[in-house]
């Protein structure tokens, strides 16, 4: 496969903006090593799943406070609210992710070439950084132990959320509220 020389130089010039290199101590797995075997696919996951992972705090702390204030979630608890809110939240992270990395691919000069070579080099640098890794696995543990505790309580309203399907989401967002919050705590004391 030939390497345009262009592109080749500008990723050179942008080697700042690439080179995300290991920041931190190892991690020596992460779910989005699962990903590696497609570029494409890699990035996707990363640019939904860093909305996801940042946004979810912030739409639980939200969500617990403005949420029973509108009508149509007035019933909800603080708890149950937060958990619709970390949900909401991370949605739309994930969103505002896919349509931040289409737009970056829409530019006529992008940070970094979506070519071959240039994807390459931005999944070899996600796959050594200290915080992308940290914050990946972090959020997953979180889900896994809400997932966990759904099964060991069998019906989410003994931990004070709501009924069926509705309250094993409130699980979830409010397992990885807590797990991106506690990751991040972790990060700053070990970097």
């Amino acid at each position: 496969m030939k390497v345009n020389p262009a592109l080749l130089h500008k990723l050179e010039e942008n080697k700042k903006i690439l080179s995300t290199s290991m920041d931190g101590p190892s991690v020596s797995f992460a779910p989005n090593d699962l990903l590696k075997f497609n570029n494409n696919l890699f990035l996707l996951y990363h640019v939904m799943g860093s909305g996801y992972d940042y946004l979810t705090p912030i739409g639980c702390i939200i969500g617990g406070l403005a949420l029973p204030m509108i009508p149509k979630f007035k019933d909800l608890t603080r708890l149950q609210a937060a958990g619709t809110g970390a949900i909401y939240a991370g949605g739309a992270g994930m969103g505002l992710g896919f349509l931040a990395l289409m737009n970056a691919r829409s530019k006529k000069e992008p940070k970094f070439p979506f070519d071959e070579a240039g994807m390459q080099n931005r999944v070899d640098g996600l796959t050594n950084n200290y915080r992308v890794r940290c914050m990946d696995l972090g959020v997953w543990l979180g889900v896994i132990a809400a997932g966990a505790t759904l099964a060991y309580k069998r019906d989410p309203t003994m931990l004070g959320l709501s009924s069926g399907t509705f309250g094993r989401v409130q699980a979830v967002g409010l397992g990885s509220a807590t797990a991106s919050v506690l990751t991040n705590v972790y990060i700053a004391a070990t970097k």
